[in-house]
């Protein structure tokens, strides 16, 4: 097996697994608000947005991978554009997310 497929199938597993796990972090956001909701009223809002709105992010960059992935077989650069593009995003995100968090707390 060539690298290129290689780094194909590996982006198809990783992409449906972020994609599952999108769904479950956006499908526990009723729960988060109801947990977030006795405890701090004031902010549970806020919360429950932040950590909905995030699922969906990881569900698109889920699909972004699994996306690429057949160009990333073929070695075409549109695949590694995006490719790329989404991991830098996903750690520019999840590096400002802890910023964020740290410097305007929801908690």
């Amino acid at each position: 097996m060539s690298r290129y497929k290689l780094l194909s199938w590996w982006s198809v597993v990783g992409g449906v697994l972020v994609a599952i796990i999108g769904v479950l972090h956006t499908a526990a956001t009723p729960m988060i608000y109801k947990g977030a909701l006795t405890k701090i009223p004031d902010k549970a809002a806020g919360i429950a947005y932040f950590f909905g709105v995030m699922g969906l992010y990881i569900i698109f960059s889920g699909w972004l991978m699994i996306y690429s992935s057949r160009g990333l077989g073929r070695s075409e650069q549109w695949a590694w554009m995006i490719a790329l593009t989404n991991g830098a995003c996903n750690m520019l995100a999840g590096a400002g997310a802890v910023i964020a968090g740290f410097r305007h707390s929801l908690v």
